[in-house]
């Protein structure tokens, strides 16, 4: 039972690896942004929303690649301390605009001060996962293709619980209730707030997160295939 149990842990943590190791190779694409913005139907948001907007002007003027690159600026900001943010600023054909407002600007380096948390608990767990795995294989403990799906399959579960239970956006709000500190404001109506009106807020999240859930699958597929093959060439 307590074999079962190590396994199960194991596998879980693997998956938590692969999903963090996604999130960072789809930060290099900026999660698909261009995508999301062309073809989910973003851009029409933008164009319908910018017009509306209290406190900034003619962000709706702004090309495609314009948007594309203040994401990618945002992206890059968010895994670097947050620097930056304060500079960021689109041209209309009259003036120039910065696109962040104060309270977005506390909230995006809330944001990059988690991940910063996220980074290093991930390197730890890398660490942990490195000698556990080398422990099974050496130990001839690896689990076999099926107890790896059972228990991929468990954890996939897990996680799916409160959003089949709550829905996807009451999940994803109560999250951002219990991270982010109270005094600061996390939720933005389109009409006070371009960060929420170019990602088109939460529904971009959802775009991120089935990307994040195929990569994370595919890299559990890849490592579970390499590690196989290493645990069958130790077979005596």
């Amino acid at each position: 039972m307590l074999s079962i149990i190590q396994r199960m842990l194991w596998t879980w943590l693997t998956l938590l690896l692969c999903f963090w190791g996604s999130w960072l190779t789809l930060a290099q694409v900026n999660f698909g942004y261009p995508v999301w913005h062309d073809y989910a139907g973003i851009g029409d948001h933008i164009d319908r929303y910018a017009p509306l907007n209290l406190y900034r002007k003619g962000f709706e003027e702004t090309s495609s690649e314009t948007r594309y690159q203040l994401f990618a600026d945002i992206v890059k900001a968010i895994h670097h301390q947050g620097k930056g943010l304060e500079n960021l600023t689109y041209e209309t054909s009259q003036y120039r605009v910065a696109l962040l407002r104060p309270a977005e600007i506390i909230h995006l380096k809330d944001v990059s001060h988690l991940i910063s948390i996220l980074q290093k608990a991930a390197l730890y767990g890398l660490i942990i996962w490195l000698f556990w795995t080398g422990f099974l294989i050496y130990r001839r403990r690896y689990p076999a293709s099926r107890q790896l799906l059972t228990s991929g399959a468990l954890g996939a579960l897990a996680l799916m619980i409160p959003l089949l239970i709550w829905g996807p956006e009451t999940v994803f709000y109560q999250l951002h209730i219990w991270i982010f500190p109270e005094q600061h404001q996390w939720f933005f109506y389109y009409q006070e707030s371009l960060m929420s009106t170019m990602m088109k807020a939460p529904d971009l999240f959802g775009y991120i997160f089935i990307s994040l859930m195929t990569v994370t699958t595919g890299f559990f597929i890849l490592i579970h295939q390499l590690l196989q093959r290493v645990y069958q060439r130790q077979a005596p």
